[in-house]
């Protein structure tokens, strides 16, 4: 594990900035997108694991964390589509992606529009690969408009709403870190959330060539969709490390960054 500090940069794009974080200086670059509605702060801790064998960048979303938000909803092509006009003026050759929920569909949506000749492989935790019926039940129940109230109400909603999603075992200090993160971005953070909801990856899941690693844990809300995408794409594998509740990445950095590297030495 790199002892390094992580870097922060900030890339000049038409419409702001996109913020990353960087460290490692490997062959390959491996960009890291995060879940809904929080930032690359999610990656800190596993970065670093990840830093011996990639040149590790985690990036904002547009909206979320310091990357500069838009003046309206997008979509999740629109939201990836900045996302690579920032990354093309990195000057990287071969990459490969990952994300978590959000994240995960940005991570297939940058191939996509990058094209996949330079990427080496993926990796997908909580890809929206969703029946008709749970999309429209996240659609209309997950990501409700929230005010922030007089009384501090959305306070007490934001910790509330974490403890649930994180879990009762959850330290403290976790559901502070994802109840923060929400309080951010209070008034635009369900624009990502239902970017994400609307995402239909089935086409894309089935004709990439691009290898994908299907990593989560047991009992996150979307291991089912991870599994049974498993099913339908052309090279990939399923890993499903601890008991945990989702983050993964957050809980056992050193299991997530193994799992990453293992799969990528088996591609060689």
């Amino acid at each position: 594990m790199k002892k390094d500090i992580l870097k922060n940069g900030y890339i000049d794009i038409n419409n702001g900035q996109i913020h990353y974080s960087h460290i490692g200086e490997g062959d390959v670059a491996l960009f890291l997108f995060h879940e809904s509605p929080q930032s690359a702060k999610v990656y800190a801790n596993v970065m670093p694991y990840l830093a011996d064998n990639f040149s590790v960048y985690a990036f904002d979303t547009p909206g979320y964390g310091n990357s500069t938000p838009p003046k309206k909803p997008l979509k999740i092509e629109e939201y990836a589509s900045i996302l690579v006009e920032g990354i093309d003026k990195l000057d990287i050759k071969k990459y490969a992606t990952g994300g978590c929920h959000t994240g995960a569909s940005l991570a297939l949506e940058i191939i996509n529009l990058k094209g996949q000749d330079d990427a080496v492989f993926c990796v997908l935790n909580g890809v929206p690969y969703f029946s008709s019926e749970e999309r429209q039940e996240y659609m209309n129940n997950w990501s409700p408009d929230i005010e922030i109230s007089e009384n501090g109400e959305h306070l007490i909603w934001a910790w509330e709403r974490y403890k649930r999603i994180y879990g009762h075992e959850a330290s403290k200090e976790l559901v502070n870190f994802g109840a923060v993160g929400i309080l951010e971005c209070l008034e635009k953070y369900n624009w990502a959330y239902n970017a994400a909801f609307e995402y239909v990856p089935d086409s894309l899941l089935k004709n990439l060539d691009v290898p994908i690693l299907f990593l989560n844990s047991k009992k996150d809300l979307l291991t089912h969709c991870d599994i049974e995408a498993d099913k339908i794409t052309k090279n990939s594998a399923l890993s499903l490390q601890s008991d945990h509740p989702g983050q993964l990445h957050m809980r056992e950095p050193k299991i997530y960054s193994s799992e990453i590297i293992k799969f990528y030495n088996s591609l060689s």
